[in-house]
């Protein structure tokens, strides 16, 4: 996806000139006087009559983003770049996941000299603490950024995670072919230093993941295929066997479609994380590394989905959808994070904003707005749930309540489960 124009025809469009002035906004905000240092350097390069190579990738973004904002007021049909708007929303949401970290600060800093491995960083540990892995951001003394800690379940072991982000997977024009995946694999091996002293030193366990930006479902076959060689040879040859596996990672975008009834209602633009796994044969090391989705640690706990197991055709969380009120995201239940809290069941936004829907025991008195009752078992959701009914027309919507999330009760004493 490059362009996208707004078309009221299809479904009202998140995106406006609004919208993307106020991502520009917080960004001047985040970034302070760097953001004009940036700014004035990418005007000076872009009217020189010998421009730089290589223009600064924040910067680039923010020129796509300008030029929209422009389309608004002059075209009758206005283009945006998705690529550009899907991954300031990316980074934003990386941002706020991890703000409460006492690196933040100086991963907001690391933006202007080292954006592309900033957000990948971040992309990366938060793939990663997704998939049920204990992961921690630690200073690098070389660098005004962070690298990312994979941790083991006592908490004293770790395997350190080097990212990389490959110039020719920067938002690439055309298609990789095997031979170049295979290249861009094996140099990504080569700089992360498996040495006595490197990055991935054999001293610990280490893994190594490769962060392109809107790559082709071909791209990540071919990078994962170039990975999954590339530690098999190394297998055979009996090297690298501290090494847990190679991840390659792609941020992209995709513009989703809001329907109800029979009708899109309204479309909106989201970033994405696609990811693909290429496990080590020849790895030795202790440390293991879960790739299972957080709701899969939680067998025990009482799904949406258990709640309408009673239906003859019952849908599964898979096909049950919300949209995230903090930043917008539309997710399915099963790309939720999931918690116990007390004896409720909790789904949290994919991007850890905030609580989306609970499944809770019945109270003692009806609650206006509160939720839904189906048998045993409240659903409480704060946003509208699009429940997709296999072999029905169009999905069942179960309105958000608003009061769905409180804790008490209005005019309670006591606080509400």
């Amino acid at each position: 996806m490059k362009g996208t124009t707004p078309d009221p025809h299809g479904g009202r469009s998140e995106l406006s000139a609004d919208l993307l002035r106020g991502y520009l906004a917080r960004l001047r905000s985040l970034l302070g006087s760097a953001f004009d240092k940036l700014q004035l350097a990418e005007q000076r390069g872009r009217s020189s009559s010998t421009p730089p190579e290589r223009r600064h990738s924040l910067m680039a973004v923010v020129q796509l983003i300008e030029a929209a904002v422009r389309s608004f007021a002059t075209d009758a049909s206005p283009v945006v770049d998705a690529r550009a708007a899907a991954e300031l929303k990316l980074l934003f949401s990386f941002l706020d996941r991890w703000r409460a970290h006492p690196l933040w600060h100086k991963l907001v800093t690391a933006l202007e000299n080292e954006y592309e491995h900033t957000i990948a960083t971040l992309g990366t540990a938060s793939f990663l603490e997704d998939m049920g892995n204990r992961v921690e951001l630690q200073e690098n003394s070389t660098k005004r950024g962070a690298d990312v800690l994979l941790l083991a379940a006592d908490g004293h072991e770790f395997a350190a995670v080097e990212v990389k982000t490959p110039r020719p997977l920067r938002w690439p024009s055309e298609e990789l072919s095997q031979s170049q995946a295979d290249a861009i694999v094996e140099r990504a091996m080569k700089k992360a230093q498996t040495g006595h002293k490197g990055q991935l030193a054999r001293r610990k366990p280490g893994m190594l993941v490769i962060v392109g930006f809107h790559l082709s479902a071909s791209d990540l076959q071919r990078l994962e295929t170039a990975a999954r060689a590339y530690l098999a040879n190394a297998s055979v040859a009996r090297r690298h066997a501290h090494i847990i596996g190679i991840a390659v990672l792609s941020m992209g975008a995709e513009e989703q479609a809001v329907v109800q009834g029979r009708a899109i209602t309204a479309r909106r633009l989201a970033g994405t994380l696609q990811v693909r796994l290429a496990r080590n044969p020849g790895y030795r090391g202790l440390i293991r590394l879960s790739n299972q989705p957080t709701q899969a640690l939680h067998p025990d706990l009482t799904k949406v989905e258990k709640v309408f197991g009673h239906l003859e055709l019952a849908p599964t969380d898979e096909q049950i959808t919300t949209s995230c009120p903090t930043c917008g995201t539309a997710q399915s239940l099963s790309e939720c994070g999931i918690r116990r809290d007390g004896g409720d069941t909790v789904y949290v936004c994919r991007k850890g904003c905030q609580a989306l829907v609970v499944v809770s025991g019945p109270e003692d008195s009806a609650w206006p707005g509160r939720g839904y009752r189906l048998g045993d078992r409240v659903i409480r959701n704060a946003s509208d749930l699009l429940v997709a009914v296999p072999g029905g027309d169009a999905p069942v919507i179960l309105p958000g309540g608003p009061d769905a999330l409180v804790k008490m009760k209005p005019g309670s004493d006591s606080a509400a489960p």
